[in-house]
């Protein structure tokens, strides 16, 4: 295996016995043209974060653009519109969160408008141009233009794992890692976890990419007992679940709770829904088609496979 000292600019071989590649993913940042513009800033990491709100600190941002209303891009137009910002969020599909049916998608496009922040569905972004006193302005696939102090692009994850190209490892149609059950790629000895790997929906079967916290803490741990051979197990694979609880409604009396994914994430929503009702607050749940066949099956999940060891994973 080939390393580059990055500081030094060299380049020196290691061996291994055992490999475990963890190289995580990237915001995506797509070619229009004047995406560089330095009003443009995308979301992945803490630094970030504190980059973000050293700007929004300082009191000039009077309207953002937030591009992609995923769950993401809405936090950060919750957010931003908090702080007093005018915010502007376009997406190129037809409804807000994409993983929801329409007509829960529907009760946010409705709550967005009631908060007066502007939504414009099935658009897209062509060019970005700059503008006076450091704004931008973006230009729509409809021809309707937009001006903006600050523009987020929270549109995706992409594998960073280009270093693997020519390496013989196997990766996906999209660059991500393929592993198998025990998380091994093709090479012999070489595992891999993360926001970096391919893995599979155990509901549908098929093969998806979900850059998410919790697999990949689990997968790390995972890949480390197999590495290691102390405690192998096998990784079910990964469902992308989610939970979105917020007051709504004139005084905030009502809440709604958006539930999609495993058991745990159904039993933690109605934990949430529990404590709204005990505040008096009229609670209404809505479920995902995969949030359903949890509830329906629990522990019985078609295309879930048992572990080899029954110890605990803490």
């Amino acid at each position: 295996m080939q390393i580059r000292n990055h500081a030094a600019d060299t380049v020196y071989e290691e061996i291994y016995d055992k490999l475990l590649l963890a190289p995580g993913g990237s915001p995506v940042k797509p070619p229009i043209p004047g995406a560089d513009h330095p009003a443009i800033h995308t979301l992945w990491t803490i630094p970030d974060t504190d980059r973000i709100r050293k700007v929004v600190d300082q009191g000039e941002i009077k309207t953002a653009l937030v591009v992609g209303a995923g769950f993401i891009g809405l936090e950060m137009a919750e957010n931003l519109h908090a702080r007093g910002i005018r915010v502007i969020v376009v997406e190129m599909a037809d409804q807000a969160l994409s993983p929801l049916d329409y007509e829960m998608a529907a009760l946010v496009h409705s709550e967005l408008q009631q908060q007066g922040i502007e939504l414009h569905l099935a658009e897209s972004v062509t060019a970005f141009e700059p503008a006076a006193e450091g704004a931008i302005v973006a230009r729509l696939a409809s021809g309707r233009e937009i001006g903006a102090d600050l523009v987020m692009l929270p549109i995706g994850v992409r594998p960073n794992t280009g270093f693997l190209e020519g390496s013989g490892i196997a990766l996906g149609p999209r660059g991500h890692i393929v592993v198998d059950e025990d998380l091994r790629t093709s090479a012999p000895h070489v595992y891999a976890a993360g926001d970096a790997i391919e893995v599979i929906n155990p509901l549908s079967g098929k093969k998806a990419a979900i850059p998410l916290a919790g697999p990949a803490n689990k997968q790390g741990r995972i890949a480390a007992g197999n590495l290691s051979g102390v405690s192998p197990r096998i990784y079910d694979g990964t469902l992308g679940t989610a939970i979105e609880a917020r007051p709504v409604g004139a005084g905030n009396d009502k809440t709604i709770v958006v539930f999609s994914g495993d058991l745990d994430k159904a039993i933690a929503s109605f934990i949430i829904a529990n404590g709204a009702r005990a505040m008096g607050r009229k609670v209404t749940m809505f479920f995902t088609f995969w949030g359903l066949n949890v509830l329906r099956k629990p522990g019985k999940t078609a295309g879930l496979k048992k572990t080899r060891s029954k110890k605990p994973l803490r």
